[in-house]
């Protein structure tokens, strides 16, 4: 029954769905009908449990009362909220239930027999027999799904605050005041401790969004460092271009005859040093390149020619 009406608080889940409840009841009341159609025996279940469901809420409400009308001349309440009037335990009337509540019960049974059984299982939940919590003398219950919290002493807390004191009221030189705010320290009136000015500290700022000027600028710095060293890395090239070039007319020279084999060794050799002197030496410092102009000025340029 706990996966159809609800487990305790101390009790853990099944894991099993209410069709598959349905169905095992099912099973074992009918199961020559439960083999050909299990899912349809298992809605028939479901519709029954559905109607006795009903009819118990049905009966429950002559156990119900709502707001008691006009008290007193000067007192009106016009509430329909609905609370216990007699409270039966789930066992049924014991001798502290008074008549009426006795005489209602019983009516109760002999109109619909399974009453009984259906207060013992539905009668501890709280949408059925909410809690309540009376506003004031002569006044109805208010459901409460939870029980009232325990209010706090409002008035020793007040009490108990200690009263702060005013800030004295003083002529504060300008000098120290634009010590403390060129400094950015934070003084210990203001309530922080060292570690708290410490986070304060550490935090990032957020960096100042840039203007449209700014962007550009920003682009054209990134477009000049690029070409300077794309002419830089095609100056090199030349240059090992030029050496490799060197090298080759010492040794075609040599295969012509002209040169002999030492001629050709000290011309390759004295290349060679020339070329690791060039690539330690640093690269002298060259004037800024123009950047390249875009298509649109060559073309116009051509067209004007």
């Amino acid at each position: 029954m706990k996966v159809i009406v609800g487990k305790a608080q101390s009790e853990n889940s099944s894991g099993d769905s209410k069709t598959k409840i349905f169905q095992g009841i099912r099973a074992v009341m009918w199961p020559e009908y439960h083999q050909i159609n299990p899912k349809k025996t298992g809605e028939c279940v479901k519709s029954q449990w559905e109607d006795l469901h009903s009819t118990y809420k049905e009966h429950a409400t002559c156990l119900h009362q709502t707001g008691e009308g006009v008290e007193h001349e000067e007192t009106t309440t016009d509430t329909n909220d609905v609370s216990l009037q007699f409270y039966i335990l789930p066992e049924g009337p014991d001798h502290n239930t008074p008549v009426e509540a006795k005489n209602i019960w019983n009516q109760i049974v002999g109109n619909f027999k399974f009453f009984p059984r259906l207060h013992h299982i539905l009668s501890t939940w709280a949408n059925i027999t909410p809690p309540t919590v009376t506003t004031g003398p002569q006044a109805a219950p208010i459901p409460s799904p939870a029980p009232p919290a325990t209010p706090q002493p409002q008035g020793a807390s007040l009490t108990s605050m200690p009263t702060p004191t005013p800030p004295s009221v003083g002529q504060t030189s300008s000098t120290s005041l634009s010590s403390t705010l060129q400094s950015g320290t934070l003084s210990q009136s203001s309530g922080l401790s060292n570690s708290q000015i410490a986070s304060l500290a550490a935090v990032p700022r957020i960096p100042k969004k840039h203007g449209f000027d700014e962007l550009l600028g920003d682009i054209y710095q990134k477009h000049i460092a690029t070409a300077e060293q794309e002419a830089a890395t095609d100056a090199k090239e030349k240059d090992h271009a030029h050496y490799h070039s060197e090298k080759a007319t010492a040794l075609r020279l040599f295969e012509a005859g002209i040169y002999t084999p030492r001629t050709t060794k000290h011309k390759i050799c004295s290349i060679d040093r020339r070329l690791k002197k060039y690539e330690s030496s640093p690269s002298p410092p060259s004037s800024p390149s123009r950047a390249r102009s875009p298509y649109w000025d060559i073309e116009d340029s051509e067209g004007e020619q």
